[in-house]
């Protein structure tokens, strides 16, 4: 059934009537939300639980999860008297610490005099508001429907775009910082790089073999490639659907202006080979359009990136599986506007982007640099 309050999750949990079975069932699925692990319930449906309701790890280390599920308020020595109840009987199975999960409401100061209760062990207290925020999360909307029968309201999907950390997958707002090392342009032309002959005696002179010529372009193409590396930086973009609802067909299109120096570009140029045999054409990979990577366009003096995102699932993040690549060639502030649409969303969601570059300036790579 739906709810038409908006607190209905914190009512339901303070006047719990589905007994103890459900709350430490309830309690299990919000220690795993919270990244407890290897859930081993004792027995929720009833007998000797040893003095735990169960045990699970928490950063490799054992801890003792303890549920207290009264209906209705009860007063603070009701409930120290049930956490040192739970201390003791812990204290059997020597773990780091203890997860108390309750549905009462608790101050600072009655959650301080309960940590000093659990002393030695760690105290994790999740109280009434604590588990109320967790349960009215995206992603624990399945929960929240089993055990309190609240329904999802979510009409549309709510996507958020912001800048990401792949391999933390840590968010990292909607402005960030990059630094680009700028080589000068080179002001001379940069020569072919010369494939030694073999002068015999006599003053013949052959041809080396295809194994021994050299590239003649390398000079030019380490020349575009470090100046690049050290300019252009990965950027990695994400999209988080903070609703209830399946994201369907999601596609995020990014567009700024290539003023003050500005680069974009899908990838590097490819690293240089010294050996015209190892010369190969750059081919992109079969999977590239089949993953979450970028398209960078660009027309007068604007450039659009395109990344097709698929299906996002309610609470989750999707972050690009290949970065795109910015740079300056000056300090300056990059404002970029992002547009997410998808099939299930009436209008695209608009919001802005920004990268602040911090240039440092460096002189055109030395011939001599090119030809090693």
């Amino acid at each position: 059934m739906e709810s038409a309050r908006w607190d209905e999750t914190w009512h339901r949990l303070r006047e719990w009537t589905n007994g103890q079975a459900p709350s430490e069932r309830l309690a299990a699925q919000i220690l795993i939300g919270e990244g407890f692990k290897e859930l081993d319930p004792s027995h929720p449906l009833g007998g000797t639980d040893g003095g735990r309701d169960a045990i699970c790890t928490y950063n490799e280390d054992m801890w003792v999860m303890a549920v207290y599920f009264p209906r209705g308020k009860k007063k603070i020595s009701d409930i120290k008297a049930k956490l040192r109840a739970d201390v003791m009987s812990a204290s059997k199975h020597n773990p780091i610490g203890i997860a108390f999960v309750t549905n009462q409401e608790l101050t600072l100061t009655q959650r301080q005099q309960l940590r000093k209760i659990a002393s030695p062990f760690n105290l994790e207290v999740f109280h009434l508001e604590r588990i109320t925020s967790v349960l009215d999360s995206p992603q624990m909307a399945g929960v929240r429907k089993q055990f309190l029968g609240i329904e999802s309201v979510d009409d549309i999907p709510i996507l958020e775009v912001q800048f990401y950390q792949p391999g933390s997958r840590q968010s990292l707002g909607t402005t960030i910082k990059l630094q680009s090392i700028a080589h000068g342009i080179p002001n001379y032309g940069i020569p072919n790089l010369e494939t030694p002959r073999q002068t015999y005696y006599g003053g013949i002179t052959l041809r080396p073999g295809i194994m021994d010529e050299l590239n003649p372009s390398y000079m030019r193409e380490k020349e575009q490639y470090v100046r690049a590396s050290a300019l252009l930086q990965k950027v990695f973009l994400g999209i988080r659907n903070s609703s209830t609802r399946l994201a369907e067909g999601v596609t995020l299109e990014i567009e700024g202006l290539l003023a003050q120096g500005i680069e974009v570009a899908e990838e590097l140029p490819p690293p240089p080979v010294r050996q015209r045999v190892n010369k190969v054409p750059h081919i992109r990979p079969l999977w590239w359009n089949s993953h979450i990577t970028p398209d960078v366009e660009t027309y007068d003096d604007k450039f659009r990136i395109t990344i097709q995102f698929g299906t996002i699932q309610p609470g989750h993040i999707s972050i690009m599986e290949e970065p795109v690549f910015l740079g300056s060639r000056e300090s300056t502030k990059l404002s970029m506007n992002a547009r997410v649409i998808a099939n299930n969303l009436p209008l695209p969601a608009e919001s802005s982007l920004q990268i602040d570059f911090d240039v440092i300036p460096k002189p055109p790579l030395d011939i001599h640099f090119l030809k090693q």
